[in-house]
């Protein structure tokens, strides 16, 4: 019995694998790689649809926003002429002062509104990180060196 198992070779020790556990593993390589790249163009996909959507909400954010500010705006210049000419009334004779008086109020309201909206736009990160950060990985994985 000792003999039989020197004089046969061990299958597992050693041992080149056959042709047929080479093709299984060859498809098993391919079917990483083609799987890789599917979810690849997945994650682009899912990344443009996201896009997008985003690009279509922010757009008509925009426009309702526009149309917003720009009756604001008339509003807020009859407001400010129906001010000035209000002081003028009670203080006839100077409205050149009335309408510097007003128009620096104005101009501080404004201007702390600007740094309001400076202040929020830094606090705004890429859109979709998750998304990015999923395709970077993927990018990376296939790239490796094997």
């Amino acid at each position: 019995m000792a003999t039989d198992l020197l004089t046969q070779p061990n299958s597992t020790a050693g041992s080149t694998p056959n042709a047929g556990e080479e093709q299984s593993a060859t498809k098993l390589v391919s079917g990483i790689v083609k799987d890789a790249q599917e979810l690849l163009t997945q994650q682009i996909t899912l990344l443009k649809v996201e896009a997008e959507e985003d690009l279509r909400l922010t757009t008509q954010a925009a426009i309702t926003l526009g149309i917003g500010l720009a009756t604001a705006l008339v509003g807020a210049f009859l407001l400010c002429q129906m001010l000035v000419y209000g002081l003028d009334h009670l203080v006839p004779g100077y409205l050149w002062l009335w309408y510097g008086v007003v128009g620096a109020g104005v101009a501080v309201v404004g201007v702390a509104f600007i740094s309001l909206s400076l202040q929020a736009f830094s606090k705004i990160t890429p859109p979709l990180p998750e998304t990015q950060e999923a395709i970077k990985e993927t990018l990376e994985w296939q790239t490796k060196p094997r």
